[in-house]
């Protein structure tokens, strides 16, 4: 059969079996016409189970929309218009009319309303399009006074919210409910506006909070261990600063050093961000504060450049620092809350600097002098509650019971000002 057909081909075309060529066109009348369409699009008999398409493949209303009125044309075509209701639904290739979205949103409506009982106990009619509507006495508009009927946890109800929430910019659950109510009525409809919103991934990318920062670990031994003031270390850079110089304006930074115990802080003026003005910082660090056990930096340039030279295998900064016991390591890159120790006191650096100068320029001897200064205020910070009668200090882990007194720059100082 497969391959050569009916056994009747290879006989005489008399002898093959005669039958009538029939148009079906001419067999449906418009009334057969009009009620098997409509049974399949209106579901006239009111059952349940009606449903002209699965919603569940579409994430937007008015692509599910479109798809409806393609659906709509197509059989319009096939039944040459012998459907009434139809007739005024735009040909294929025209753009779509109000009357197009008004047909196919009351067929999805239906669909929604069809797969929901609970319409059945609330206080709802039936339109002369058999959609339920809900009844109620007002003098508004006539959509807005009789809104059409939506279930909640329904996709179709879904996507109109989201439809309506796009439509305002994204705004807040009160005016996306606003905005419903004035066509639709959803039961609970304040949350379950608020339960679809959820679900909107440009509202989650705008409301998203910061990156969760991981759960905190314990403190290393370095933070709880009773040692000497800077005896583990945390050092950044801070700035640039501009100052006026023998040669001009010119830039400057301020290294800092930060205490791993006492929370003692330490500054220094940096000329430029070259390892060998750092290896200057950390020996006149050194001479003033002891040597440290451990110093942790970030990944900043200037910190490698040195740790290379630290780690050459016989290199004379290798050896001095071995002789002194000094280890030096790096945070872990591109994880900036592991110098949490050394960032917050850079955050307050800037902060004292920031009021004690405004938009000033000060002299070279001038930002020398503030440096200072500022390190012994935030020495002075008191590292526990404020209302106790004598708080615990980083200086008096330095000085004890020091009392300092800082004199203060005067604004019509010229010199500043300049």
């Amino acid at each position: 059969m497969w391959w050569n057909g009916p056994h009747w081909l290879n006989e005489d075309e008399k002898s093959w079996p005669n039958w009538t060529y029939q148009n079906l066109d001419d067999n449906i009348d418009d009334e057969e016409a009009r009620e098997v369409v409509v049974e399949a699009i209106t579901n006239q008999n009111g059952d349940n189970s009606f449903q002209i398409i699965n919603t569940n493949h579409f994430s937007k209303w008015m692509r599910l929309v479109r798809i409806i009125i393609w659906s709509l044309r197509l059989i319009k075509r096939i039944t040459k218009n012998r459907v009434k209701w139809i007739e005024l639904l735009s040909d294929v290739g025209n753009p779509i009319t109000v009357y197009d979205y008004k047909l196919a949103e009351q067929i999805l409506v239906k669909q929604a309303q069809n797969d929901e009982e609970m319409k059945l106990k609330l206080s709802f009619y039936i339109d002369e399009n058999k959609l339920w509507r809900s009844l109620e006495n007002s003098s508004l508009p006539e959509k807005t006074k009789h809104p059409l009927y939506l279930p909640r946890h329904n996709v179709i109800t879904e996507l109109i919210v989201l439809y309506k929430h796009e439509s305002i910019f994204h705004a807040g659950v009160a005016h996306t409910l606003s905005e419903i109510r004035q066509s639709y009525w959803i039961p609970k409809g304040r949350s379950e506006v608020k339960r679809i919103l959820n679900k909107c991934y440009v509202c989650k990318r705008w409301q998203a909070k910061p990156f969760k920062l991981p759960i905190m670990p314990s403190l290393p031994e370095t933070r709880v261990r009773r040692s000497r003031t800077f005896e583990n270390i945390g050092v950044d850079y801070l700035g640039p600063v501009s100052v006026i110089s023998n040669i001009g304006t010119t830039k400057r930074w301020i290294a800092l050093f930060t205490c791993f115990t006492t929370r003692a802080v330490h500054l220094e003026k940096a000329e430029d961000l070259s390892a060998e003005t750092f290896m200057h910082i950390v020996r006149r660090f050194v001479s003033r504060r002891g040597f440290p056990h451990q110093i942790i930096s970030d990944n900043a340039l200037q910190f490698q450049s040195v740790f290379s030279i630290i780690t050459q295998e016989y290199g004379k900064v290798n050896e001095f620092l071995t002789k002194k016991g000094i280890h030096w390591k790096s945070i872990t890159p591109r994880a900036p809350w592991s110098g949490g120790l050394y960032e917050r006191l850079v955050g307050l650096t800037k902060r004292a600097f920031r009021r004690a100068v405004g938009r000033k320029l000060l002299q070279e001897r001038d930002l020398e002098t503030l440096i200072i200064e500022i390190e012994d205020v935030l020495n002075t910070r008191p590292l526990i509650n404020s209302d106790d009668i004598k708080a615990i200090r980083p200086v008096d882990f330095i000085s004890p019971n020091a009392s300092l007194i800082l004199p203060m720059f005067n604004d019509d100082d010229d010199e500043i000002q300049s």
